[in-house]
């Protein structure tokens, strides 16, 4: 009875250790391909109009993934940002207007404010105050601001703080694929996948509770 219950738990946990390496070996596949690249200018295009997660957590996953395509990766997602922020500044200023899921009526009125008073420069109080992308864009059809402008402090703003995510999964991803052994990275790879994504989540809850 003892041995079958022993031979059961070590074949769950060979399953389960399988699962594991076939998960993270997918992940790193997508990241490392153009699939990756498509999927964040997607999430990126989106995330600056409607989408209320931001493109810096899945360019951290794909980058740990694949430390090596940082680069690639960082322009997709913010090439994307780019077309999202044009497309809905346009859309804006020819009389259109849409729903901004887990955007409150205080972070509306504060990327208002900002930019009123200080113009295009108003974004760089996007990346640390909370308020989403989106939110600009939408209040920026609204006001005289250059598209040029918006764009290139976008660029220098939301660029800079991707540039920054995507640095500390690089460097994160360096340390998993060479100093963690290797029956232990598949495993750790899908543990800190998972724990950024909690994160990212109670950010997400604790800014909208801020912002409410």
């Amino acid at each position: 009875m003892t041995a079958t219950i022993t031979d059961h738990a070590v074949r769950t946990a060979v399953e389960s250790t399988s699962r594991t390496a076939t998960l993270s070996a997918r992940w790193r596949r997508i990241a490392a391909g153009r699939t990756g690249m498509g999927v964040l200018y997607v999430w990126a295009v989106a995330e600056a109009m409607v989408w209320p997660l931001i493109p810096d957590s899945a360019l951290m996953g794909m980058v740990l993934a694949s430390p090596r395509h940082a680069p690639r990766l960082l322009a997709a997602a913010v090439a994307g940002t780019l077309t999202g922020g044009t497309v809905g500044v346009l859309l804006g200023r020819l009389g259109a207007h849409w729903h901004l899921p887990l955007v409150t009526e205080r972070m509306r009125d504060a990327a208002h404010g900002w930019l009123a008073t200080g113009g295009a420069d108003g974004l760089w109080h996007q990346p640390l105050s909370g308020v989403p992308y989106k939110a600009f864009v939408q209040a920026v059809a609204d006001l005289p601001v250059a598209l040029g402008d918006f764009l290139w402090l976008t660029l220098q703003a939301r660029g800079v703080r991707m540039l920054a995510s995507a640095a500390v999964a690089s460097m994160a991803g360096a340390v998993l694929w060479r100093v963690v052994p290797e029956r232990h990275r598949a495993a750790t790879h899908v543990t800190v996948v998972a724990a950024a994504t909690v994160l990212l989540f109670s950010g997400l809850a604790a800014v909208i509770v801020h912002w409410s």
